[in-house]
């Protein structure tokens, strides 16, 4: 079992290096994801006040979005189950000789990872590293964990695939990479900057030699394979193939794979994209629920995108809004920079907080979330800042 499994075996959200049975999984981790369940009672509530027909409800589902989603996570998970991140992650902790070096490589190795493998996968590889290394080292590796939580925020925008709303609206508007780029590559860049303040400037210089992390064994003809479907569902985000080929070999690799490969595919996320699709599909019909979102939302897409991903994420934020602007590039650099502020601005920053509040002895909630809210208002503001200018 690898360590970032050993040390998030008990979360409710994460892909599993040993399979769960599927009554434990689906106890454990769909039946526990809110956020699933209210989109699911908004989709259900917003079918009894319309009443559409079925296919008019099924024409409201993004099936590339899900379908670019499922095969990104199925090679992701791959990877995972092969070893090759937790072998990245290794060698990388390996060759650093002091604390402040070790923080900047950890920040900055998740900031990349997270443009191609997730920020969610990216936070799973390289945390728990990072929770290791500056224990064994006798110190507290709070900053550290903070800081590539903001990375893998601020990283994943600068790719379509390196986290769902990016998925989403590159599909929904029809973006082409270009002008995408366009609008995020500022807030990125600026948000890079003030990182690499961050590490340049950290106190900790002590030196962490001697820490060094065993190196796990790799299933090369695996990680092979899940580099050749990573591919196969790259393309099909970017519409070189079609999507629903790339699907076709996720599912048949996962079949081939069995449940250890099946279950590393978040369908908690699934479900909840369905549930809010049907929602927005049926909220457009409301003559006044329509109106009353759209003379909010038009305007001032970015502004709203950004107060909407502080309350409900940036992943609800990203399709509920969606059905209400056409701007969509203005509403993806709201939903990049609104993945900063609260805890719950982006999904993604609950996984490194539960990692450092069950693994770290002397971790304290409140300190911790007190630390990470300054951190990332001014992130916030950063990028909100460099949208504006």
């Amino acid at each position: 079992m690898s360590t970032s499994t050993r040390l998030y075996k008990h979360s409710n959200r994460l892909p599993k290096q040993q399979p769960l049975t599927w009554r434990t999984y689906f106890l454990h981790i769909l039946a526990k994801d809110a956020v699933l369940w209210i989109s699911l009672a908004l989709a259900a509530a917003s079918c009894l006040v319309v009443r559409q027909p079925l296919t008019a409800i099924l024409g409201s589902i993004d099936g590339k979005t899900l379908s670019c989603l499922a095969s990104l996570m199925a090679a992701s998970g791959g990877f995972m189950i092969s070893g090759v991140f937790d072998l990245a992650a290794a060698k990388l902790v390996n060759r650093c000789r002091t604390a402040r070096s070790l923080m900047a490589a950890l920040v900055f190795a998740t900031f990349f990872a997270s443009m191609i493998i997730t920020n969610d996968v990216a936070l799973i590889v390289f945390v728990p590293m990072a929770i290791l290394a500056f224990k064994r080292a006798m110190l507290d590796p709070m900053l550290t964990v903070i800081l590539q939580t903001v990375a893998a925020n601020v990283g994943s925008i600068l790719l379509p695939m390196g986290n769902p709303q990016n998925l989403y609206l590159y599909s929904r508007y029809s973006m082409t990479f270009g002008p995408f780029l366009q609008a995020v590559l500022p807030l990125s860049l600026a948000g890079a900057a003030v990182l690499a303040v961050f590490c340049l400037f950290g106190k900790q210089t002590v030196a962490v030699c001697g820490t060094a992390a065993q190196e796990p064994w790799v299933r090369g003809r695996d990680a092979a394979l899940y580099a050749a479907l990573f591919i196969v569902a790259a393309l099909g985000v970017f519409d070189v193939i079609d999507h629903r080929l790339a699907l076709a070999a996720a599912v048949a690799v996962m079949a081939w794979k069995g449940k250890s490969l099946i279950q590393q595919v978040d369908y908690a996320l699934l479900l909840t994209f369905i549930g809010f699709f049907v929602f927005v599909g049926n909220a457009s019909h409301i003559p006044a629920v329509e109106a009353a979102l759209r003379q909010l939302v038009e305007p001032r897409p970015f502004a709203a995108s950004v107060v909407a991903s502080q309350v409900i994420s940036n992943v609800p934020a990203a399709v509920m809004l969606s059905g209400f602007t056409q701007d969509g590039y203005a509403l993806l650099a709201g939903v990049s920079a609104g993945g900063c502020g609260t805890l719950i601005a982006s999904m993604a920053s609950l996984i490194s907080y539960k990692l450092y509040v069950r693994t770290v002895s002397n971790g304290n909630k409140g300190r911790y979330l007190v630390v990470f809210t300054l951190i990332n208002v001014l992130f916030l503001a950063v990028m909100v800042g460099a949208y504006v200018l």
